[in-house]
């Protein structure tokens, strides 16, 4: 009398992969997914391309499966470096009006193109002049004004 099930010990190749092959599996796909990103820049197209769901490219960043996350990064660079050509590229032919990829490299390289967004010193004077003074009502129903120090004070 034979028997579909497997008892342990019995050879299953076939069956289930082996660990081995679902690491080669795994790593092909994410270096698929990371040659075809640093060409169209959004995840959304790039596992699209590939076959893959893109909660799967979340998946593997959180857990940092097979080392992703350095090739992501790696990736993410490389797109933003074709974008910076593309940038001299327009410059050198004069074709400088392009909003849309100033806008891509402020996102994509920050701390190259980004603009400084810190406030003046009159904006920050005038913010603390409004906090070093605070006014609450006494038991008599009037206001005062209290300085910081004195609320500090009272905790």
């Amino acid at each position: 009398m034979g028997s579909d099930i497997t008892k342990p010990g019995d050879d299953v190749v076939g069956i289930v992969p082996k660990k081995s092959d679902v690491v080669k599996n795994t790593d092909a796909r994410q270096d698929t997914f990371c040659n075809v990103y640093a060409q169209v820049g959004t995840i959304a197209a790039a596992a699209k391309s590939c076959g893959i769901d893109p909660s799967t490219i979340y998946a593997w960043a959180h857990s940092d499966a097979y080392g992703f996350k350095q090739k992501f990064e790696r990736a993410k660079q490389s797109f933003a470096d074709s974008l910076e050509s593309l940038a001299f590229e327009r410059v050198q032919t004069r074709d400088t009006n392009d909003v849309l990829l100033i806008t891509l490299l402020n996102a994509h390289k920050p701390e190259k193109y980004r603009p400084n967004t810190q406030g003046t010193n009159d904006q920050a004077t005038e913010v603390i002049a409004k906090l070093t003074k605070l006014t609450r009502k006494s038991v008599g129903g009037q206001e005062e004004t209290v300085e910081i120090a004195e609320v500090r004070g009272s905790r």
